[in-house]
């Protein structure tokens, strides 16, 4: 006796195991000889499909007997991974590669997954990457994974300050992104990688502004020129207009109580006006045009003017 082992398709399985009356071939062995006249049982296995059981019978010939079996689906499991960071607080868009799947940044699900031990990585932006294993034999699995944070790189920023003559300048303001340091501290710590709008502000000189493009420890040469055109007036008023240029606001300091502000434009008309009474005043310029003012200063022991570039 002779079986023909197929599936619905037609198309041969092999490895099957037949057993015929008792007697078990080995996996694939599809043959049975030297049988007697008689009518035999006979079971069909094989991995994946349903079990297939009959009856032939031998009479006076040898027989060929087909069998079809059904496939059977395979039972698939789901893993969902938990994705958080050392205090518990759960991390979005992590990339989970679970096999040889990776899905998309904070899908942390995977279906149809036959039984079997998985490997796993898990990164995200800001931590350290993790990696796994998990089981899966007969049940759906949580697995859940725990990150560690990484202190970004940072850096310092050293600024160095001087006139045309190669000379130090003390006291200066500089600004760098969102942070002002103090008078004369021209050291930034702590700054991470990017590029940052710098601004260097000191009385008598005129500003400086520029970028500094930091991805490492960074020093930024700043050459300051001397403002000679910025006050005229009578001798012991001292007067200090800034920023210069200005936009949207602009202040003024003087060394003596200011009665009158004005500021003339460069025909000679007066576009701004304002009683003060106190050696300090922040004027509103947001209205002003583009160009250059001269900033007119009214005092006790006389008038003072300096100039501003307006850059609205």
């Amino acid at each position: 006796v002779t079986f023909v082992v197929e599936d619905e398709e037609g198309d041969p399985i092999a490895g099957a195991v037949v057993t015929l009356n008792g007697v078990e071939n080995t996996p694939g062995d599809y043959v049975f000889e030297d049988l007697l006249p008689d009518t035999y049982t006979y079971t069909v296995t094989a991995d994946g499909y349903q079990d297939a059981s009959g009856e032939v019978t031998v009479v006076d010939a040898d027989l060929t007997e087909t069998v079809v079996m059904t496939a059977v689906e395979p039972d698939t499991y789901t893993v969902t991974f938990v994705v958080e960071d050392e205090e518990g607080d759960p991390i979005a868009d992590a990339v989970i590669t679970l096999g040889a799947v990776t899905n998309d940044a904070g899908d942390y699900v995977f279906e149809d997954l036959l039984p079997d031990t998985y490997n796993y990585t898990v990164t995200a932006d800001g931590y350290q990457d993790a990696s796994g294993a998990v089981t899966v034999v007969d049940v759906d699995v949580t697995e859940t994974v725990v990150m560690t944070a990484v202190e970004p790189d940072t850096y310092t920023v050293t600024f160095i300050v001087e006139d045309e003559e190669g000379d130090p300048i003390a006291g200066a303001v500089i600004t760098l992104g969102d942070l002002t340091n103090d008078a004369g501290d021209y050291v930034f710590e702590d700054i991470m990688e990017g590029t940052y709008d710098y601004r260097v502000e000191k009385d008598g000189y005129f500003p400086v502004e520029g970028e500094a493009a930091v991805e490492e420890d960074t020093t930024v040469d700043v050459v300051l020129e001397v403002d000679d055109t910025a006050v005229t007036g009578p001798a012991g008023i001292s007067l200090s207009i800034y920023p210069n240029p200005a936009r949207g606001h602009l202040h003024v300091e003087s060394s003596l109580e200011i009665d009158e502000i004005r500021v003339i434009d460069m025909l000679g008309q007066v576009v701004y006006t304002a009683s003060v009474h106190g050696k300090q005043y922040e004027m509103n310029i947001s209205e002003l045009m583009d160009g250059v003012y001269f900033i007119q200063v009214t005092t006790a022991e006389g008038v003072a003017t300096g100039r501003v570039q307006v850059n609205n």
